[in-house]
């Protein structure tokens, strides 16, 4: 996988992921001799997300705000992955951090 050129700035959340990495990879990452783009290994990106993401959920102090947690980023990577195959937005509904 390869840097994407560089978006005018953008706060939403996958953008700020986005910049996070193709700065990242620009100091430390190897860059494509042929196209002068950064290569980044998708792999360890997303492993990087998974322990960012565990280790905030982790550090929720109430057993329904992990639960509400975990559903809820379970929900967001299936419909990130229907997204990537239709092409379409999918959204996904926050869970009530209240435990049932």
């Amino acid at each position: 996988m390869s840097a994407r050129a560089m978006k005018p700035y953008c706060g939403c959340l996958e953008c700020r992921i986005g910049r996070a990495v193709d700065e990242y990879y620009a100091e430390n990452g190897l860059r494509d001799p042929g196209t002068g783009t950064h290569l980044i290994d998708s792999a360890e990106a997303i492993s990087k997300l998974q322990t960012v993401a565990g280790e905030l959920i982790a550090g929720l102090s109430n057993r329904g705000q992990r639960r509400s947690a975990l559903k809820f980023a379970h929900d967001a990577l299936d419909a990130g992955a229907r997204a990537a195959r239709s092409g379409t937005a999918e959204y996904v509904s926050v869970p009530s951090a209240v435990e049932h």
